[in-house]
């Protein structure tokens, strides 16, 4: 199988939950905290924490500390 089929479809497996589709959304608009993120989404912060780790290491999405926390943004504004 070709590199690029195998990178397309592990995308595709870690946009397969719909709460990650909605993170992505909510980053093409501005960089969030998890706290923000998830009371945006009516989720708990955890599980936001689970989906932004899952996207991150996809290289979806990428973190800069802030303090205590991070912010989250898109690695590039092109995966909407």
């Amino acid at each position: 199988m070709d590199a690029i089929h195998e990178l397309q479809a592990e995308i595709c497996r870690t946009l397969s939950h719909p709460a990650r589709i909605a993170i992505l959304h909510l980053l093409s608009e501005e960089p969030h905290d998890v706290g923000r993120l998830a009371v945006r989404l009516g989720i708990s912060q955890p599980n936001a924490s689970q989906h932004l780790a899952v996207m991150r290491s996809a290289g979806l999405v990428e973190s800069e500390r802030d303090g205590r926390g991070a912010i989250y943004r898109l690695t590039d504004p092109g995966v909407i």
